[in-house]
Parts: C-alpha cells; structure tokens; sequence
C-alpha cells in the first residue's frame, strides 16, 4: 500500500472522493495510456480486495482536471518538504569509494518526509552497508559533475552521517 505521507495528508483529506493512498496511486497511474499494468505488494485479503475494486474502477482519462491537480498540488508538497531535490537517477553512481549515494539521500529525504527521524537512522545504522554510508564520502567531488541535478552532494555527506549515524539534530538545508 502506497504510503501515507504528512505532507499531503491535507491535499487527499480535502478531495471530493476519498480513496486510500493506494488508490490514488492506482488511479493516477491507470489514468496514464501508456500504463497497461500494474503489479502492487499484497500482504493481506483485505488489500487483495481493495486492490480488485481499485482495478474496476480504474480507465484511461479517469481523472479530471480537479483531481489531476491535486497530484500537481502533491509533488509539490513534497518537492518543497524534500530538503535535497534526487531523484533517484543513479548518475552519479559508482561512487570510488563505494557510498551509496542516493540511498544516503533518500534516507535524510525521509527525515523531512515522513518526520520520522528514528526510522531512518534504524535503516542507515542497520540496513545500509557499512562501506555504502555517508561517513565514507572522502569530498572526491567525482559525483558533482555527473548529477544532473546539481546537488553539492559531497556537502551533503557529511550532513547526512552526522545526523543519521551520529545522532545529531536534523537540518532541513546545508
């Protein structure tokens, strides 16, 4: 199931319609004419069906114009409560010394997302390979030219080990 985030909350609570995160997903995304399939994680009868009624409900041209600007409201929401702008491209991967960029980013990302700093510092601390964190981003810079995004990413590591793996206090921006 698609997963609730506090950013958006108000966006989805104001819709005419209300629908699960999961079936916004769904709808959004069967909305598109070039989606055929989706495939979702089930782990419950109760998701099984909700996921069956959120298919026969779903058809290309769906959504209108109100609904499609609430999913425009959305990544906006998101995008503003997201203190590093990746997405995910992997560009500027393989780090040298075998950090693993974007992973070290979403996890902060998550911080501002979900304001739930425990659980990225669980995944960091526990998940994330000891030789894949931040602390072993050594400022070679090799990543800066490759991401498209221009983020100071090796500004960032720092940042990132000191609040995910030492336990200092979050800080939204560099």
């Amino acid at each position: 199931m698609a997963q609730d985030l506090p950013a958006t909350r108000p966006i989805w609570e104001a819709a005419p319609e209300k629908r699960t995160p999961a079936d916004w997903a769904f709808q959004w995304l069967w909305d598109q004419p070039e989606v055929a399939v989706t495939l979702s994680g089930m782990s419950t009868l109760e998701q099984v069906q909700q996921n069956i009624e959120a298919a026969d409900k779903a058809k290309i041209g769906q959504l209108g114009a109100s609904e499609l600007g609430m999913f425009e409201k959305a990544k906006e929401a998101i995008e503003a409560k997201s203190p590093i702008p990746c997405t995910r491209c992997e560009y500027c991967m393989p780090c040298p010394n075998g950090v693993n960029i974007p992973r070290n980013l979403d996890l902060y990302n998550e911080v501002a997302m979900y304001e739930d700093i425990k659980g990225s510092r669980f995944v960091y601390n526990n998940f994330v390979g000891e030789t894949e964190r931040a602390a072993n981003c050594i400022q070679c810079d090799e990543c800066l030219e490759k991401c498209p995004q221009n983020i100071q990413i090796s500004s960032w590591m720092p940042v990132i080990e000191d609040v995910l793996g030492k336990n200092q206090d979050f800080v939204p921006s560099l």
